[in-house]
């Protein structure tokens, strides 16, 4: 018979550790993808192709295309919402959120996971990823007492235990 597999609780930061990286984050498109993945529980594939289309600016409703082309909504913050859009009134790409220098494709994800590295190093972290902020976001929805199947649904979970 085989041993059942041992499951590990994932690592969550506080919401104030979380925005400590996220100011130590130099550049402001980077400072700002990694905002955005923090404040809807992103992950950093999914925060780096947003596209400006991609948000519904009326309703506050980010759609996000996920892992196997699956769609999902998420809604943004006001706070992080007003940063978005003072972001895109920097650089005005009319199709990246998030564009790389030359404007000509989204920023890539090694250079924000390069920027989050070094902000988390500047901080005083060892072995956080930009992953655990997808974690972080997940844990202060189910401290606030959200549904675990609401936070499946926001974190675009096929399987409940994934939320789990």
């Amino acid at each position: 018979m085989k041993p059942l597999r041992q499951t590990r609780l994932p690592i969550a930061l506080s919401h104030k550790d979380c925005m400590q990286i996220i100011n130590a984050v130099g550049h402001p498109v980077y400072r700002n993808c990694i905002l955005l993945m923090y404040s809807c529980g992103l992950r950093l594939g999914e925060a780096v192709k947003i596209q400006v289309s991609h948000i519904d600016k009326p309703t506050s409703i980010l759609t996000i295309i996920g892992k196997y082309n699956r769609q999902r909504q998420v809604p943004v913050p006001p706070t992080t919402l007003h940063a978005l859009r003072n972001l895109w009134k920097t650089h005005r790409n009319k199709r990246y959120l998030f564009p790389n220098r030359y404007g000509k494709t989204h920023a890539s994800e090694c250079t924000v996971r390069i920027a989050f590295n070094h902000a988390r190093d500047a901080v005083g972290f060892k072995d956080i990823t930009p992953h655990v902020f997808r974690h972080s976001f997940a844990t202060r929805l189910l401290e606030q007492g959200v549904d675990t199947r609401i936070v499946q649904i926001l974190l675009g979970h096929a399987s409940i235990r994934s939320t789990q």
